[in-house]
């Protein structure tokens, strides 16, 4: 199974993640990934594949709004 991870900042910069997972992460349920850092207020699209070996994809995607400490840059 390969889980893809592809986000938009709110700087329209983008980011691809790929990562193969191993018997122990499906068994598990879960998987810690690679942080990302923003330094910009706006909204931060996450899109997310799961490809299983049978050839069976899934998708889910979700909009994150990301707020700075500055109040200014708001």
């Amino acid at each position: 199974m390969i889980l893809s991870v592809d986000v938009r900042f709110p700087s329209g910069r983008t980011s691809t993640i790929h990562v193969r997972l191993s018997r122990r992460d499906i068994k598990a349920g879960r998987l810690t990934l690679p942080g990302f850092s923003c330094g910009e207020s706006g909204e931060f699209y996450v899109l997310v594949t799961l490809r299983d070996a049978a050839g069976g994809v899934s998708q889910q995607s979700s909009i994150f709004g990301v707020f700075t400490r500055n109040p200014v840059q708001i």
